[in-house]
């Protein structure tokens, strides 16, 4: 498993593959700041806002601070938004979406998805598959 980081102080160091960096991506409609790869990897965005695309894999990514956009595309992924108000999709796989703090939007996509908004006003929805959603402790066991 890989572990790619994004940190920022005085400059932005980003490990990940060469041929990742070669890759331009978009997620949800915004260039992609960071890129992951086809393999399974856990992803750490930055305390600001990031646009985010995983990749094949079975990710984890944490989106921390900021208004973060995340892909994770297919594989099976777990995604942590964290404070901001951030957009998440699953897309393909049985992924795990979890909106933090914020007005959280939460897409699960194809699969069998289970996704918490947390605090503030989230908006969620499901797709093809059997989809769980809570928010604010209660659990809707049909997402629209």
């Amino acid at each position: 498993m890989k572990i790619i980081h994004s940190l920022v102080a005085a400059s932005v160091i980003m490990f990940i593959s060469q041929s990742a960096m070669a890759s331009y991506r978009t997620c949800q409609g915004y260039e992609a700041t960071i890129v992951g790869t086809d393999s399974s990897e856990t992803i750490h965005g930055t305390h600001g806002p990031d646009v985010i695309w995983a990749g094949n894999g079975n990710d984890v990514i944490y989106g921390y601070g900021g208004d973060d956009i995340v892909c994770g595309e297919g594989g099976d992924d777990v995604i942590y938004g964290g404070r901001g108000h951030d957009k998440l999709a699953g897309n393909k796989g049985d992924d795990e979406l979890y909106g933090g703090k914020g007005r959280d939007r939460l897409r699960g996509g194809d699969g069998d998805d289970y996704m918490i908004g947390g605090r503030g006003r989230d908006w969620m929805t499901g797709g093809p598959g059997y989809d769980k959603c809570r928010d604010r402790g209660v659990e809707v066991y049909a997402c629209p």
